[in-house]
């Protein structure tokens, strides 16, 4: 395998990467203003855009590449809209008898190998 670096200000001559790349910031752009949410979540959105498309067919393996990657089936039954409201269960050692048993949040993303945990944000 060799190094072979690419003039600066050419971004032609990496054009994979860069249409890739240009796919990943449009897909978390579109999120993230589809959730009314700042730009300041930019970095939960391009990692929630990395996890859906890690899960998108791609003609390049003929499935998709986590697919490919792990030979594993597929699940996407946990998958949510990014933004959407999520109410997060709280603990019965952290609440008195009267208060909530669930605390409104809003959905980030998402955790790598699980289908079970999601990252939230509780913007209270």
């Amino acid at each position: 395998m060799t190094f072979e670096p690419s003039a600066p200000y050419t971004q032609n001559q990496n054009g994979v990467s860069e249409r890739a790349m240009r796919t990943i910031v449009e897909k978390a752009r579109s999120m993230l203003l589809d959730a009314k949410l700042s730009e300041g979540f930019w970095e939960e959105a391009v990692h929630t855009a990395v996890y859906l498309k890690n899960r998108s067919p791609t003609k390049a393996v003929d499935s998709t590449p986590i697919q490919a990657w792990s030979d594993k089936k597929l699940e996407l039954h946990h998958l949510r809209p990014f933004g959407c409201d999520a109410y997060v269960y709280v603990h019965p050692d952290l609440r008195t008898k009267w208060k909530s048993k669930a605390k409104s949040c809003t959905f980030m993303g998402y955790i790598e190998n699980t289908t079970t945990q999601y990252c939230v944000w509780d913007g209270r």
